[in-house]
């Protein structure tokens, strides 16, 4: 797997170093996915990481194939969340196909504990699926 690169944007470093371990190690992991696919993959191109809503985001823009991923935690509950666009089919989609994996929200969103060992291989699946969502 691509290591991804040191994140340049300093609101994101603030953001990502304030939250607990656990949830950067689980995060580091899903940002090497995102970049990995964006390095890898013609489908996906490249990516801008930045801050939307205070939340860590990354958004396709060369070629614009996929819709904007955003990272968002749960302090109470000490969970993850990859939340995409609310108008997009993804989270329904997902949802569909595996209603067990991840706790849902509404239709913009799948959360996972911190505590948990990632199920990388659904968490790949559904970023590539975010990634390249206007192909």
């Amino acid at each position: 797997m691509h290591i991804s690169p040191a994140i340049q944007n300093p609101d994101v470093r603030d953001v990502f170093s304030a939250l607990p371990k656990a949830a950067q190690a689980h995060l580091a992991t899903l940002r090497n996915v995102i970049f990995d696919f964006s390095s890898n993959s013609q489908q996906v191109g490249k990516i801008e990481e930045c801050l939307k809503w205070g939340q860590i985001s990354f958004v396709p823009y060369a070629p614009k194939s996929g819709t904007t991923i955003r990272f968002d935690y749960d302090g109470t509950a000490d969970r993850l969340g990859l939340l995409v666009h609310c108008q997009t089919r993804l989270i329904d989609d997902f949802r569909h196909e595996f209603p067990n994996a991840f706790e849902y929200e509404k239709n913009r969103g799948l959360w996972f504990s911190c505590k948990e060992k990632l199920d990388l291989d659904l968490l790949k699946s559904f970023i590539f699926r975010a990634l390249t969502y206007h192909l």
